[in-house]
């Protein structure tokens, strides 16, 4: 079966001095090199409030003349809540402003080398893990979020979905079918019967996960190649 394509990023860049936008994108292109990722850079806000596409990820300096980078933040979070959002500066004073809006982190401009691209990959992260699935059992309907979800077994005509609170619900819905529910970086199809979330493994071999719980999930030798791929694609993420 086809993996999963991961949706393709839009990342909005912001700032009004060139030398740093041109920093910035390069950073950004660099960090998330081998992730999807489309990348917009502007020298003035009004250059993105004019995109009419959503963002999901968004590096935006904290001033412009005559306007707020936390204006500007906020008006993208009104078009994508999930947007992370990344504040630069290079004044520290402003570090109390960005709490007026919701955000991942504020890097001064003279860390952005060794900062943003360890941010940008928690924000990947963070997108990834958001997404939630609904469960259908009987005449009960149940939503979790992603990050909830150890891995789940298809056994005969229901579905185990294990929790990491321990809990396991049982539905009738098919893997492909929660499958494309989930967040395609984490969650890895190793087996016709499995779906594991990486998050939670602790080892890898060829044939098999094993999991933070003890748990041992098989890999096929179909998709043994795919899943080591895919987990050390996730570990590099993690970096």
């Amino acid at each position: 079966m086809d993996e999963q394509k991961c949706e393709t990023l839009a990342v909005a860049i912001c700032d009004d001095e060139p030398e740093i936008l041109k920093q910035l994108q390069r950073l950004a292109q660099s960090a998330l090199d081998g992730t999807p990722a489309v990348f917009y850079a502007a020298g003035q806000p009004q250059s993105l409030l004019m995109e009419k596409r959503c963002f999901d990820i968004a590096i935006l300096d904290i001033r412009f003349p005559g306007f707020s980078g936390i204006e500007l933040a906020k008006w993208l979070l009104g078009r994508n809540p999930l947007c992370q959002i990344l504040f630069v500066s290079s004044f520290p004073t402003y570090v109390s402003d960005v709490y007026d809006v919701p955000h991942l982190v504020m890097i001064l401009k003279d860390q952005l080398q060794a900062q943003l691209p360890k941010y940008l990959r928690r924000a990947v992260q963070n997108l990834w893990t958001s997404g939630s699935v609904k469960l259908v059992s009987a005449d009960t309907v149940r939503v979790f979020a992603a990050a909830q979800i150890v891995c789940l077994e298809r056994n005969g005509r229901v579905t185990e979905v294990t929790m990491r609170d321990g809990e396991t619900v049982t539905c009738a819905d098919k893997l492909s079918d929660l499958q494309r529910q989930l967040p395609a970086e984490c969650f890895c199809r190793c087996h016709a019967s499995f779906l594991v979330n990486l998050q939670y493994v602790a080892e890898h071999r060829r044939d098999r996960f094993t999991l933070r719980t003890g748990a041992v999930v098989p890999i096929s030798r179909a998709n043994a190649e795919q899943s080591r791929e895919k987990f050390m694609r996730y570990l590099r993420l993690m970096e």
